[in-house]
Formats: structure tokens, C-alpha cells, sequence
């Protein structure tokens, strides 16, 4: 027995000698790495070099200004201090996620290929449930000239995507006093069945654009550029992977970009875009900004993609920033890496995603600004505002704050507290959505306003006998005050 002990407890000095103290060795030994390419990016200009090691890029960037010719010259690496020992770092990384493995790791999932292999083809009767209904997906030209999408060799797989980037703050608005903003490069395939679609583990995580600020303008074509030189190895001559889970003995892949899917600021400089606020706001026409209010639909002039690929290109190829200033101000129109892959059609492949669009926008503006649905708000089962009590309106501060609002002046009503201008606007009928001072001031200013409207309107004399101050005349239009 004594033998016995002694070998489990050498066995159990293997076995805890044996686990990794280091998650890094997990990784690594379960080959749960991501195959990643670094590079060491401008902190001025955003210019990317290839992290190779030391020595492998400049000690100063070499990027040239467009206008000046002047190189940048900004410092590329910092000095550590480790062990009274100093070396060299980048001041500044990029990580960029290697697609072609990626998508290597995505077929060897069990059963990625079977939801992956799509049959369908676009709604005949204009009910669309998901992306695979729109006709649009279908024009997608291949390499060849045929469209992408199409019946292949049972082992040839056509996979589309989609593009999403969005900025977000790393911190998490935790720490105060401390803003940043690091952008995130997503891509999602498309083939996939909506219900698993945008799992997380079924998400492309192109790379991580490092704060502290967001990229301005054409500053991230320099992020974007690796992902766009996979996108056309994998659409020209395709990818081969030796062995899938479905197909043991290799098969071929050819992968499109389909959609990008932003936010209207990401969008814009996405696509080669200028802002939602300059004089050319839509990427779908020409209406400018002064006639936004135009609401006849056959004044716009629709955008072409020819038109727009081919100031964007020469945009690119223009030697003097004041040619670059002139294209941008006169057409609103930058170069952007998405633009070398011929198949995409800046104007038609470019969707605004409905979380930012109506979520965040349209929707909360319609039920909190225009409908009034707020959380801030006392209103019982939202048909009326509550009734004030008794006791409150027969309060002497209350009843001061009653004869001021009708026979005092806007400085007399000012000087009430915020509480009693609160049940004295809800005693009016008055919707308010805080108990600030200055808020339930304008609110009531308002009312004022529209009274002596009224007022003016009608015959005062026979308003004050008919009791009409308080009847449905006035609060009809004491509805509409916001």
C-alpha cells in the first residue's frame, strides 16, 4: 500500500507539472491561435508597415503628403526599459485576422458546410424573408462573366459576406475622464441560415483599428487594404483547402463581398463617401442638403456606380491635394479600398443597418419626441397625464402659483418652486417629461403663449362667459406642446 501511495502521488506530481500555468501554451498547444499578420501603423497618418521582426519596418514613416510631397516623419517606435535592459517597441500595432485561415477553420466545423451550401434562389412574388430573396444577390457577376451565384461542382463552394465597422469605447465609459475610441472590422457569411448567421462564433473578426481616436476619412483605407487583397485572391483564382469536414479530399472555395452594413457615418467612409451633413448627404442621389425638404421623387438624380468609381479612382491617382479638395468638394467623393474589388457596387451594395437606422433613430424619435412615451414621465396608463390631488391643488403655493399663471407675469411664476410648476403644468392638462426649472418654465411660457393666441383669435369677452379657458378649444391645442 505504501508503494502504491508513493506512485499515485508521483503521478499526481506529473499530472500538476503537466498543466500549463501559462493560457498562452493552452492556446498554442490546442491550436486555438488565430493566424494573425501585424503591423506596425502610423500614429499621424495611419500608414501601415509589416511587422516582421526588427528591422523589418522604418524607425520614421515614410508616407509622402499629398500636397507638399514632405515625408511625415513621425517616430514609429518608443523606447522600454526591462530588467536594466532597454529595447525598441512600435509605438502603435495592427492585428489583421488572415481570412484564408479563417475560413479554413470555418470548414472543418462539423456541419458548417451543409448550412453553408445554398440551393435558393430570389422571390418571385416580392416577399423577401432574407437576403437570399433579393434579385440583386443574383447579378453578383463572377470572375468568369456568369453570375457568382450559381450551380457549381459538388465541391466548389461561392460564399458571400457581408461587411460591417463600427467604432466603441474600450473602457466602457467606466473610468472618468478617460475617452477613447478603437474600431472594430467585422464580416459575417452570408450563406449561413439567419438563426446562426451572427453567433459570435460564426462572425469574421477582420481586426481591431487601435484608439485612442477613430481613423478620419481616407485614413482607413490603410486597415482595410489586407482584407481587400484576400477578398480578390479568394474571387479571382479561389482558394484550395487539402481536407474539410465534408469533403476529406480537398475542395475549392470562391468568396464575394456582397453588402456593407454601417452606421451612416461608417458607411460614408467606408465607401469613399463624404458625410451625412455635407452638401451631397445622400450616397443614393444627388439631392443636395438646401433641398432636403423636396419630397418629389422624380427630381433626384440616382448616383451611378461608373460615375462614382471613376472620380474615386481619380481622386486616388491625383499627384496635388488641391485636385483631391476639388473632386471631393465639387462631387463629394473619396477613394476607398472596397472600390477595387470590380464586382461591388458602391451605390447598390451598400445598406444602413436597421439598429442605427430605426432603432436608435426613427423609432425612439417618433415614440419619445413625437408620441411623448418616456420613462421620466407620470402618466398612469398613457391616456391622460395624472390628475393632481386634492390636497396639492388646494395647497396655498399651489393656489398663489394658479392666479400668477393667469393674471400674473412669466417673473412672478418664475419665482415658484419646480414642484409646484410641475402639478401646475399636469393641473393644465400639460405634458412634461422632467421637473427641471428651466424646462417647466418654457413649457408653461408656451402655454401663456397659446392662450393669448387663442385668445386673439376668438372674442375674449365671450371665451371668459363661456368658460371656454378651460374647455376643449385650448386643451386641444395644449396637446401639441412638446
Amino acid at each position: 500500500m505504501i508503494e502504491d501511495f508513493d506512485a499515485s502521488k508521483g503521478r499526481g506530481k506529473y499530472l500538476a507539472k503537466s498543466v500549463p500555468v501559462d493560457a498562452r501554451t493552452v492556446l498554442h498547444r490546442l491550436a486555438l491561435e488565430p493566424f494573425y499578420k501585424t503591423f506596425v501603423c502610423c500614429p499621424e497618418c495611419s500608414t501601415c508597415y509589416p511587422d516582421n521582426g526588427p528591422g523589418s519596418y522604418p524607425e520614421f514613416c515614410s508616407s509622402r503628403h499629398a500636397s507638399t510631397q514632405q515625408t511625415c516623419d513621425q517616430r514609429l517606435q518608443k523606447s522600454r526599459n526591462s530588467s536594466s535592459r532597454t529595447y525598441n517597441i512600435p509605438v502603435r500595432r495592427f492585428f489583421y485576422h488572415d481570412f484564408t485561415e479563417w475560413l479554413g477553420e470555418m470548414l472543418c466545423r462539423p456541419g458548417m458546410e451543409d448550412m453553408m451550401e445554398r440551393s435558393s434562389s430570389p422571390s418571385s412574388d416580392g416577399v423577401m424573408g432574407d437576403i437570399w430573396d433579393a434579385p440583386g444577390l443574383y447579378e453578383i457577376p463572377g470572375p468568369d462573366g456568369y453570375p457568382f451565384i450559381r450551380k457549381c461542382a459538388d465541391n466548389k463552394g461561392r460564399l458571400l459576406f457581408s461587411f460591417n465597422m463600427d467604432g466603441f469605447n474600450p473602457f466602457q465609459l467606466k473610468q472618468a475622464g478617460r475617452s477613447a475610441s478603437v474600431m472594430g472590422l467585422y464580416m459575417v457569411c452570408l450563406n449561413l441560415p439567419p438563426e446562426v448567421r451572427f453567433k459570435s462564433e460564426n462572425m469574421f473578426l477582420a481586426g481591431i483599428i487601435p484608439g485612442p481616436s477613430e481613423p478620419s476619412k481616407e485614413e482607413i483605407n490603410h486597415f482595410l487594404k489586407p482584407l481587400v487583397d484576400d477578398l480578390l485572391k479568394s474571387y479571382f483564382d479561389g482558394i484550395y483547402y487539402t481536407r474539410t469536414w465534408k469533403y476529406p479530399k480537398g475542395r475549392k472555395t470562391r468568396s464575394a463581398l456582397a453588402l456593407i452594413v454601417c452606421d451612416l457615418p461608417a458607411a460614408r467612409q467606408a465607401l469613399g463617401f463624404t458625410g451625412p451633413q455635407s452638401a451631397n448627404f445622400c450616397s443614393y442621389c444627388k439631392l443636395q442638403l438646401k433641398d432636403i425638404n423636396d419630397l418629389n421623387v422624380g427630381d433626384w438624380e440616382p448616383r451611378s456606380c461608373e460615375e462614382h468609381r471613376r472620380l474615386a479612382f481619380e481622386w486616388r491617382d491625383a499627384s496635388l491635394e488641391a485636385r483631391c479638395a476639388e473632386i471631393t468638394n465639387k462631387h463629394r467623393v473619396r477613394y476607398s479600398e472596397f472600390l477595387r474589388l470590380p464586382y461591388l457596387d458602391p451605390i447598390r451594395n451598400l445598406c444602413i443597418d436597421s439598429m442605427h437606422a430605426f432603432f436608435l433613430r426613427i423609432l425612439s424619435r417618433h415614440c419619445q419626441d413625437i408620441w411623448g412615451m418616456d420613462v421620466d414621465i407620470e402618466d398612469g396608463e398613457g391616456l391622460t397625464t395624472d390628475p393632481v390631488s386634492l390636497e396639492m391643488r388646494s395647497s396655498p403655493d399651489f393656489q398663489k402659483a394658479f392666479i400668477a399663471l393667469r393674471t400674473g407675469t412669466l417673473k412672478t411664476l418664475q419665482s415658484f418652486k419646480a414642484a409646484t410648476l410641475y402639478h401646475l403644468a399636469t393641473d393644465q392638462g400639460i405634458r412634461v417629461k422632467g421637473r427641471k426649472h428651466r424646462h417647466l418654465m418654457t413649457v408653461l411660457t408656451k402655454y401663456v403663449g397659446l392662450i393669448c393666441a387663442v385668445w386673439r383669435l376668438q372674442n375674449i369677452d365671450s371665451i371668459i362667459c363661456s368658460g371656454a379657458i378651460r374647455g376643449g378649444l385650448i386643451m386641444t391645442r395644449i396637446s401639441s406642446i412638446p
